[in-house]
């Protein structure tokens, strides 16, 4: 099975008092497009600990081997896995190159964990069809599920 999911945060970067990210994961039906997304709100977060609670999230609510599209913005997020410091870390027992534990080590265990579950191909995007609805949902804008169908 094919699916998309979509993660956006705000802020993206830095600590934050009261941190708001969505995660909307699409699958393609005989009908089109299908979609479901889910909040995530905390409190004096760092904004890279919110998005690896968003993404294990969005992971968690996956019942089925499938093949992702994930689309994120999270540069960190992206660095991590396309310089292979995951796989590293996973063997390591989720510690630094100076033996010291890597931070949120919990939510990489988590996510590392998830994810080979399926084949996930990460996108870097920072516009695409959802964007616009999703800083809405984030400003907290009406849901207008219309919007989402096509």
């Amino acid at each position: 099975m094919r699916v998309q999911i979509y993660i956006y945060q705000s802020p993206s970067f830095g600590r934050v008092k009261h941190g708001k990210a969505i995660w909307l994961i699409q699958v393609m039906t005989i009908k089109g497009p299908a979609t479901k997304y889910g909040i995530v709100k905390a409190d004096d977060i760092s904004a890279r600990r919110l998005f690896l609670m968003t993404l294990k999230e969005a992971l968690d609510k996956l019942n089925k081997r499938c093949q992702i599209e994930l689309y994120t913005t999270d540069r960190f997020f992206v660095s991590v896995i396309y310089r292979g410091l995951l796989s590293r870390w996973s063997k390591n027992g989720y510690k630094s190159a100076r033996g010291a534990d890597i931070k949120n080590k919990d939510l990489w265990e988590e996510v590392n964990k998830l994810s080979n579950l399926h084949t996930i191909r990460i996108i870097e995007a920072h516009d695409h069809e959802y964007m616009s609805w999703m800083v809405t949902q984030l400003k907290g804008g009406k849901v207008i599920w219309t919007t989402m169908r096509r």
